[in-house]
């Protein structure tokens, strides 16, 4: 597998903006790290593969400014490069995986080379330092896209001018939700795997947030995190916290869906107060919804298409 050509597809898929220019640099700074590993390679230059980490800490810098300037929706130019990490690394801001290769590149390799100005690198390092910083930038620009998808789907979705009654149940109107996100989501067969999921994601995440607009405190969540766990997407309103596992499949396959149920008790015994699964095998609009008793004698709502609603009770909980 080249993860180099893994980045440049996933940064070629994204939406431009103004996170664009950014990212191309992060492409560049690590064609460069490439560079000047080959030379000190090809020429016995040691001082190369030293020059290969600093032009990974600088893709690394540029990664990080542009999540911040999609997540966090604001300008990272005034701001400081500690407080930026500052942010993205506090609460819920970077997805899990996102997280643990943000914190090991910092502490492996910027931080060490950024403040000790006498420390030479090899060969191997620079490798895993260009590996690092790419797989970073890699799992960084799905969460990227993920985002961009949920902000487009809320600009685009009309806006709810509904209120919630207190009396009803969140999880209703969420499930409600749903099905109107699902028979309206445009399909984009450009996409596929990691990508549709993560674009389905981002745009359903927007939909209900336009949707529960006119609800006072109602808070829709991306990969919203509570005791180690993450939830795909959150809806929350007071002590309620739907979480929303989403599982995308080319064929029905009853061992995903009976993973996706045993992933939401875990999520529920964790602090979430409901969850509800939704499965999709195809972009089919025949929607079916029933109730799903675990072994833990919780009840959770099952959103799937027709292709799937009949495997569900073809296996115990």
């Amino acid at each position: 597998m080249d993860i180099v050509e893994v980045l440049e597809k996933k940064l070629a898929k994204l939406p431009s903006g103004d996170h664009s220019k950014g990212l191309r640099a992060v492409r560049l700074h690590i064609g460069s790290a490439i560079n000047h590993l080959r030379r000190g390679q090809a020429d016995g230059d040691l001082s190369a593969f030293t020059d290969s980490i600093y032009r990974c800490n600088q893709a690394f810098e540029g990664s990080v400014k542009e999540a911040y300037r999609v997540l966090a929706g604001k300008s990272p130019e005034k701001q400081t490069p500690a407080n930026i990490e500052k942010f993205l690394s506090s609460g819920n801001i970077l997805r899990q995986r996102v997280l643990d290769q943000f914190t090991r590149y910092r502490t492996e390799w910027r931080n060490p080379s950024t403040h000790d100005y006498m420390l030479d690198f090899d060969e191997n390092e620079a490798l895993l330092a260009i590996v690092s910083v790419t797989v970073f930038a890699s799992v960084l620009s799905d969460q990227i896209a993920t985002r961009l998808a949920a902000d487009s789907a809320e600009r685009h979705s009309p806006h709810s001018t509904r209120r919630i009654a207190p009396d009803i149940p969140l999880r209703n109107e969420v499930a409600s939700g749903i099905r109107e996100f699902i028979t309206t989501y445009q399909w984009d067969e450009s996409l596929s795997g990691v990508d549709a999921a993560q674009h389905f994601q981002g745009s359903l995440a927007g939909h209900l947030s336009a949707q529960f607009s006119a609800t006072p405190g109602v808070n829709v969540e991306l990969s919203r995190r509570v005791n180690g766990r993450e939830a795909d997407v959150a809806v929350g309103r007071g002590e309620e916290m739907i979480a929303i596992e989403v599982k995308m499949m080319k064929r029905p396959a009853p061992s995903v869906i009976f993973s996706g149920l045993a992933y939401l008790d875990d999520l529920i015994s964790r602090g979430f107060s409901d969850g509800i699964l939704l499965a999709v095998a195809s972009s089919s609009k025949d929607i079916v919804s029933r109730e799903v008793t675990l072994g833990s004698g919780r009840n959770l709502l099952s959103i799937m298409d027709r292709g799937l609603s009949d495997i569900v009770y073809h296996f115990e909980v």
